[in-house]
């Protein structure tokens, strides 16, 4: 009886181990994708902070640039730590299993995907309809530009069919300057006159 007991025992611990190793790897990737969150929520919040206080403590601005440098390295090493970490603990586990399962990323790829995906074909819409806009209303301009010139040489058309009109109306102008040139003359010719006189 007590080989029936012992086997029992033996024969449940095993999965009573992978049962503890799975939640033991399940809780962790929780924890470390809270921590994943927090640290990119510092890595807003920390320079921010830094900069408040630049301008309200009013001094060295070295002083707060080396802060805000070396708090950006130390976030970032705490990131890379966790994301080692909980890749090592997902290897060991699939290890342990004999499988080669996929290792889970703190980061879910697909899930930004798919956030990214319905804005980006909004985007694409609006930049199609924009430039569907922009190419009619260059259609219409040079529809405009078109008919303008059209409009140009028929009144250039009508215009040189009237010569005589406008010979016309240049001649009376080129006699008076004519007669304003022969008024100029005598009057020139009167005070030379006077002159001759008066000497």
């Amino acid at each position: 009886m007590n080989e029936d007991t012992n086997s029992n025992t033996t024969s449940t611990e095993p999965s009573d181990i992978k049962s503890r190793v799975l939640a033991f790897r399940d809780n962790a990737h929780a924890e470390n994708v809270k921590k994943l969150k927090a640290g990119i929520k510092c890595i807003f919040t920390v320079p921010a902070c830094f900069l408040i206080l630049l301008f309200l403590t009013g001094s060295s601005k070295i002083i707060f640039l080396v802060l805000w440098i070396a708090s950006l390295f130390i976030i970032a090493a705490y990131l890379i730590h966790v994301e080692y970490s909980d890749y090592k603990v997902q290897e060991m586990v699939n290890s342990l299993q004999d499988t080669e399962d996929n290792i889970d990323g703190l980061i879910d790829i697909n899930s930004i995907y798919t956030k990214v995906a319905a804005p980006k074909k909004k985007l694409d819409n609006i930049i199609t309809n924009v430039k569907t806009d922009i190419q009619t209303q260059i259609t219409a301009v040079q529809d405009k530009v078109v008919e303008m010139a059209e409009s140009v040489q028929m009144d250039e058309q009508n215009n040189t069919g009237q010569p005589d009109e406008l010979v016309d109306s240049v001649q009376p102008v080129e006699q008076d300057d004519t007669v304003s040139s022969t008024e100029q003359n005598a009057a020139t010719e009167n005070i030379e006159a006077d002159k001759e006189e008066l000497s």
